[in-house]
């Protein structure tokens, strides 16, 4: 589903581009300082007709495209409470340990970096700031084409515009290369904080408590709990009675990487739940 998504995103990125590209043309032939010819008329009429429906069709894919994100969403929603069941049962047959799923996932909070170092603070300061910038960029982009949009398609002839169609699309290139030059300077920050981390040794992905030097409660992960490989043999119904597996059964990964996990819904019986416990108490 999420490749599927990926691919829509692409066509939608496509069809806004020639939108773009239709109407920067459009505007070069209403703002050309000749005399408009019967000819040029015509040709502004037809670029308006092209671009009317270039927008229809993107706004049409976007439609689409924005059920497919719906959808993708609930089934990401559906599979995640999946999971927490299943560790949830597992915790109950194992209440003396924390388990957790195959691959440690630990991503560092903003709200520590009152205790972590510098550079590791510097760099989640400058990743917020170029989250809010981007922001603004989207946001900006929006506005000029609600206003692009007012100012070609819902006029009367007799109406005025101001600034002026030269000056209106000055002001937006202006701003665009503002706003692109601020988020360019904040990724050359990000990019020379984490070359300063790699030559400090300082590992900027790993938890906040482990940068603070804080010790942490001993974890135990599904595969030191029970080998993934041995206990997929024990696997019955698919549909079964103890809870939905998305532990990433192992399978084949390309020569030389190590082997992919992908999150694959299955059940465990009961068989396996007693095998797991004895080997727990051996």
């Amino acid at each position: 589903m999420r490749i599927q998504v990926n691919q829509q995103q692409n066509v939608s990125l496509r069809l806004r581009k020639d939108l773009e590209d239709g109407t920067r043309q459009l505007i070069e032939l209403i703002t050309s300082p000749v005399g408009m010819t019967t000819e040029q008329s015509q040709e502004i009429q037809r670029r308006q007709e092209d671009v009317a429906q270039q927008e229809q069709e993107l706004r049409d894919y976007d439609s689409s495209l924005g059920k497919s994100y719906r959808a993708l969403y609930n089934e990401e929603s559906t599979l995640g409470e999946k999971e927490e069941a299943f560790y949830d049962c597992l915790q109950l047959a194992f209440p003396s340990r924390k388990i957790l799923s195959p691959s440690p996932r630990r991503e560092p909070s903003i709200a520590s970096s009152d205790h972590l170092p510098p550079l590791v603070a510097e760099f989640y300061d400058r990743s917020g700031d170029l989250d809010i910038w981007r922001n603004r960029l989207h946001d900006f982009e929006l506005d000029h084409r609600k206003a692009q949009q007012d100012r070609l398609f819902q006029t009367s002839p007799r109406k005025v515009f101001e600034p002026s169609e030269r000056d209106f699309y000055s002001q937006y290139y202006e701003t665009k290369a503002s706003l692109v030059n601020e988020i360019l300077d904040i990724q050359k920050d990000i990019t020379r904080i984490r070359k300063s981390c790699q030559e400090a040794g300082i590992e900027i992905e790993e938890s906040p408590q482990q940068m603070n030097g804080s010790e942490e409660e001993p974890l135990t992960y599904l595969d030191d709990l029970y080998p993934l490989s041995s206990l997929s043999a024990h696997l019955r119904n698919p549909i079964g009675e103890v809870g939905t597996w998305l532990s990433g059964l192992e399978s084949p990964g390309v020569e030389g990487e190590p082997a992919v996990r992908p999150n694959v819904a299955r059940a465990a019986s009961a068989d396996a739940i007693r095998e797991i416990k004895s080997k727990d108490n051996e």
